[in-house]
């Protein structure tokens, strides 16, 4: 069987197709529904391939099997049952089992070695605590799951990362049944809850954390890696008023992106168009960080649908507005650069050392505003 593009079912709906590929993949029904989100039965193969949860020649086989031209009893024999039960934990995490430290933890307690002074976040499987480093007494971060596989992975990537807009490693520990991801602590608030509470930041403030995360995405794609999920949420300020990248929980290196057909997945509004068949590589990066830009100079997201297929449509068809005609303080300069920053081809995109160069040039390079939390220069 050659590995073609999957050929979507005409009447068969998205119940359908994942529930044969429960039953074919021994996998909860409810954990790949919520995984591949609101998709329609001619969505939902593509969603799957695109989350790497299956490959084309599988995706394939599953619409023959809705035709009746496959067995199911043959499908099993093509699945990759392990890889979709990973990938899978990634993205809809099943309940944490039991353990001696449930999750979420009380404050004031200790995990190991380490007080639980406040609760900074939570997301899919990981808690995210402030705490103290005992020895060296640095506030730090404890990024806790009881699912180990992530964690490790992401240390793994940042062990590999020394930059200062990139959130530190300290330390990877198991305390009990629970993994602990020991980070740097900033001490600002994330760029999305700034938006949040302020609409559209201040066009210096905005230059500033474009320039800033563009050393830091360029230092990780110079150690083979793709973040794979820049967004505001993911762009956290300190009080100093620099900006830094966090979040390297949907990384995979650049090698596997570019050359395997592998997907980088991250949040859908903010994913260039190449991710949803699976072809997202550092370009893919700059793309996302375009849109971030946008969204912190204009105070809303370009792509405004949640879903994988609307999304989708939405930066197929996306054109936006030239900056320096909308957002005073935008030079025609920067304007242009955001342009091809989200360029719909990746190879019309910047990157390296020429993105670093143009960004330091158009992105206003004599910008000295302040970043202060809980309050913005404006």
């Amino acid at each position: 069987m050659s590995a073609v593009a999957p050929t979507h079912p005409d009447r068969a709906g998205n119940q359908e197709v994942l529930a044969i590929l429960a039953r074919c993949g021994n996998v909860d029904l409810s954990r790949l529904s919520h995984a591949i989100g609101p998709v329609d039965g001619e969505d939902a193969l593509r969603a799957l391939v695109a989350l790497q949860m299956l490959d084309r020649i599988a995706a394939r086989a599953v619409s023959l099997v809705l035709k009746g031209r496959l067995s199911e009893g043959d499908l099993k024999q093509l699945l990759d049952v392990s890889t979709l039960q990973y990938r899978l934990d990634r993205f809809a995490p099943a309940p944490a089992p039991p353990t001696v430290h449930p999750l979420p933890l009380p404050l004031n307690s200790r995990l190991g070695r380490y007080p639980v002074l406040g609760l900074l976040g939570r997301g899919g499987s990981c808690h995210v605590y402030r705490s103290v480093h005992p020895e060296l007494g640095v506030p730090v971060a404890l990024k806790v799951s009881a699912d180990a596989t992530p964690l490790e992975a992401e240390a793994g990537v940042l062990a590999r990362i020394s930059h200062a807009n990139v959130v530190r490693l300290w330390d990877l520990e198991r305390v009990g049944r629970l993994t602990v991801l020991v980070l740097e602590y900033v001490d600002g608030e994330s760029l999305a809850r700034t938006l949040g509470r302020v609409g559209a930041v201040d066009v210096r403030v905005a230059f500033r954390m474009a320039r800033d995360v563009i050393r830091g995405l360029c230092s990780a794609h110079a150690a083979g890696v793709v973040h794979g999920d820049v967004k505001p949420a993911n762009v956290i300020a300190t009080s100093a008023g620099r900006f830094k990248l966090a979040d390297f929980g949907s990384t995979r290196p650049t090698s596997l992106a570019l050359y395997a057909g592998g997907a980088v997945h991250g949040t859908w509004p903010y994913a260039a168009l190449e991710c949803f068949d699976g072809r997202g590589n550092e370009r893919s990066d700059i793309y996302s960080l375009g849109l971030t830009l946008y969204h912190a100079l204009t105070g809303h997201s370009p792509v405004t649908a949640r879903g994988f297929a609307e999304c989708r449509e939405e930066h197929t068809n996306l054109t936006l507005d030239p900056l320096h005609w909308t957002v005073p303080g935008v030079s025609r300069k920067a304007s242009d650069l955001i342009r091809r920053m989200t360029a719909l081809d990746p190879t019309d995109r910047p990157t390296g050392r020429r993105l670093v160069a143009e960004a330091r040039r158009a992105f206003c390079p004599d910008a000295s505003a302040t970043y202060s939390h809980p309050e913005i220069a404006r």
